[in-house]
């Protein structure tokens, strides 16, 4: 065929076996060579016929368009947990907004990365997948509820929803929520149904109070100290207890180096000690600094300068009450000490906190003073 828009530059043999009637049986044609149509380029993935020619080329983008979606798939139990890509403890940015006569809404902005695993067969594997987030805002809420702000994967899409819930409620042993029930809304995050708020509303007319979820794919955190400053540990309504160890490994030459709570919200603390005596029948026991109403939880201090402390805080908390326990257990040596008993003593103490919304927001502030390389770490458990 010497001329077409479509077939121009194509050889084609005629395929009718005979007899053939002229005006009367229909011809078919095949393309033996030349122009197939397909235009000059790269390709990823080309479709050729039986004669070996190309008659089609794509580029997919996508591990579905390739059909490699099965193949990198992993059993539900061994997909890893969602993980949300800021640098703000793996948060995403939540805005509340009052509506009159409603409780509320809450939006979501545009172009926040974050991992979710996407169901390959249901109820049996997935595999991991990268999405950024679209402009989102939930419908009105009911005012004097408790929402979570939650997504899924649908028809290959992130799909963020609201649902009444709260803490205490079940995993699903799908991994999913259905979006579409009442209620159940209120577990933590899956492989398949990552939570990104708590949601609480107030009186009608009333922005939303929004507790975010952090979702890091780890549930620990560390900080060096130097010198005297804050360090913020980090807090989700999903944190059942957590544990704060550290210590004064290296004293600070001329001052008492120490680590105590520094957020408000404190009903009061105190703190008691034990100590050896050189004699192996007998202790001594006292009251370092007595329950006093309104004081932080002391996490660590080496009290006498030169001494060395290994501290352990662990914190209980009660998020539907808005209350948190605390306890410390530390142990101080005096550094350099050849008698085996110069300035040690196990100190308890123990406090009270109020949780503020600020804990939330900026988490747990904890201060510190005179430290020199001393190391924090922060362990939490859902």
């Amino acid at each position: 065929m010497e001329q077409g828009a479509a077939n121009g530059g194509s050889l084609w043999q005629l395929t009718t076996p005979s007899p053939i009637a002229l005006g009367t049986t229909a011809l078919a044609f095949t393309q033996i060579a030349g122009n197939t149509g397909v235009a000059a380029g790269t390709y990823r993935s080309v479709t050729v016929n039986a004669r070996g020619q190309v008659v089609g080329g794509s580029n997919p983008a996508t591990v579905d368009d390739l059909g490699l979606g099965t193949d990198l798939a992993l059993p539900l139990a061994a997909l890893p947990p969602p993980v949300v890509s800021t640098a703000d403890s793996n948060r995403v940015a939540v805005v509340a907004a009052a509506v009159a006569g409603q409780g509320g809404t809450v939006s979501v902005p545009a172009g926040v990365s974050l991992s979710l695993a996407q169901e390959v067969v249901a109820g049996q594997s997935g595999r991991m997948r990268t999405f950024v987030t679209a402009a989102w805002t939930s419908p009105a809420l009911q005012a004097n509820a408790e929402y979570y702000l939650r997504g899924q994967v649908v028809g290959g899409a992130l799909s963020l929803y609201v649902q009444r819930g709260a803490l205490s409620d079940a995993k699903p042993d799908s991994l999913k929520g259905n979006p579409a029930a009442a209620g159940g809304g209120g577990f933590f995050s899956t492989a398949l149904d990552i939570c990104l708020a708590r949601i609480v509303t107030g009186a009608a007319g009333s922005a939303p109070t929004v507790q975010r979820v952090i979702n890091r794919g780890q549930d620990t955190w560390s900080a060096t100290m130097n010198g005297n400053g804050v360090v913020y540990l980090p807090l989700d309504p999903f944190v059942k207890t957590g544990r704060i160890s550290t210590g004064i490994v290296t004293p600070h030459a001329t001052a008492i180096s120490s680590v105590m709570h520094g957020s408000a919200g404190w009903t009061g603390a105190g703190y008691w000690y034990a100590a050896p005596n050189r004699s192996a029948a007998t202790y001594s026991v006292g009251v370092s600094l007595g329950w006093v109403p309104g004081n932080s939880v002391i996490v660590t201090s080496s009290n006498v300068v030169g001494d060395t402390t290994a501290s352990v805080c662990t914190g209980m908390f009660d998020h539907v009450a808005g209350k948190s326990m605390w306890q410390v257990l530390q142990l101080e040596h005096q550094l350099g000490d050849v008698d085996g008993v110069n300035s040690d003593e196990h100190l308890m103490g123990m406090g009270h906190k109020n949780m503020l919304q600020a804990d939330y927001d900026a988490g747990l502030a904890i201060s510190f003073a005179n430290c020199v390389n001393a190391v924090l770490t922060w362990e939490v458990v859902r």
